[in-house]
């Protein structure tokens, strides 16, 4: 298995996304590929997520194939088996090949520490603003 990330650079800060009547929050889009396919969705930057996750929707239409399980505990409740998949994942100038994802019953994306931590994430609460870099 090969796991490689490359870093394009994008110019920042970016600004945080409305989520009334939730507060604001570093979100972005991500492009999702494998085998041909494309899609892109929203994406939450999630520093309290361990693992990257996409929504039960991604993996059907990219036909990704499940590679394993994993268990995981949200904020709430007791720990969950969830799918294991791989996909190509690109946003904000940055690029994982044949990166490990989890499927989440949510319909958004959550970029998680396992991407966070080979970065430097900057949040700039009062200007309502990110950086990833």
């Amino acid at each position: 298995i090969r796991l490689s990330w490359t870093n394009r650079g994008m110019p920042a800060p970016f600004t945080y996304r409305l989520r009334a009547p939730e507060p604001d929050a570093p979100e972005c889009d991500v492009t999702l590929s494998w085998n041909g396919r494309s899609i892109t969705v929203s994406a939450l930057i999630d520093s309290g997520a361990g693992l990257t996750t996409i929504p039960a929707s991604v993996i059907s239409s990219l036909s990704l194939q499940r590679v394993g399980d994993m268990f995981i505990r949200g904020a709430q409740g007791p720990r969950q088996k969830r799918g294991l998949y791989r996909a190509n994942i690109e946003f904000l100038g940055i690029a994982f090949d044949n990166h490990p994802v989890v499927e989440l019953d949510r319909n958004e994306m959550l970029v998680g520490r396992d991407i966070l931590n080979k970065h430097r994430l900057l949040l700039d609460g009062p200007q309502l603003s990110f950086s990833l870099d």
